[in-house]
C-alpha cells in the first residue's frame, strides 16, 4: 500500500497520531528503557541506551512544544483519546541482544509514526491549525525527530547482533 493520495486532514485523525507519539515517548519508552537498562549486563549496551533515554526526554517536550502551537489539543487529551494501556516488560533472563531486539521494534515504531505524521499531514490544513504564521516549523520538527529516530536505529542494529537460541 503506498499512501498515495493519503492526508491527514481532520482533528481526530491528528490528536490520535500525535497521542499514540505522545505515549511511545512519554510512557511505553520509558518503561522498556528503564526496564533494560537495570538488566544490562554490558557497559555499552547501558550507554547506549542513557542516549536514547536522555533524547525521548527531548522528544516529549518536542511533542509538547507541537501540541502548544495546534489550538484545542493538548497531550493529556490526546493520551486519553488514544486509549492505550500501559505494558510491562520482564527482561530477566534475557541476553542484552534480545532485550535491544524488543528496545529497535519501539524505535521504528516511533520512525514510522513521525515519518507517518510528516508525509501524510496535510500542508494547507496544518496552516489553517498553526497558532503562528510560520507552520513549517510543524514540518521541521518532525523531520528533526525523524532524524534521531533513525540514528537511534542506527546506535541499537549493532547491539542487536544475530541471535540463536538453544531451546
Amino acid at each position: 500500500m503506498s499512501g498515495e493520495g493519503l492526508k491527514i486532514s481532520s482533528f481526530d485523525e491528528l490528536k490520535s497520531l500525535l497521542g499514540r507519539a505522545y505515549w511511545l515517548e512519554s510512557q511505553l519508552e520509558l518503561v522498556i528503557q528503564w526496564e533494560a537498562y537495570m538488566v544490562f549486563k554490558k557497559d555499552e549496551f547501558r550507554e547506549a541506551l542513557f542516549q536514547i533515554s536522555h533524547d525521548s526526554e527531548n522528544h516529549k517536550l518536542i511533542l509538547n512544544k507541537i501540541f502548544s502551537k495546534i489550538e484545542g489539543l493538548n497531550p493529556d487529551e490526546a493520551l486519553e483519546y488514544v486509549q492505550l494501556k500501559g505494558k510491562e516488560f520482564n527482561f530477566n533472563g534475557k541476553w542484552d541482544e534480545e532485550i535491544v531486539t524488543e528496545l529497535l521494534k519501539h524505535e521504528n515504531l516511533a520512525l514510522d509514526i513521525y515519518t507517518k505524521l510528516h508525509d501524510f499531514s496535510d500542508t494547507n490544513y496544518i496552516k489553517q491549525i498553526w497558532k503562528d504564521d510560520n507552520s513549517d516549523n510543524y514540518f521541521k520538527k518532525l523531520e528533526f525527530l525523524i532524524s534521531e529516530e533513525k540514528k537511534h536505529v542506527a546506535l541499537l542494529t549493532p547491539l542487536a547482533g544475530k541471535l540463536e537460541r538453544v531451546i
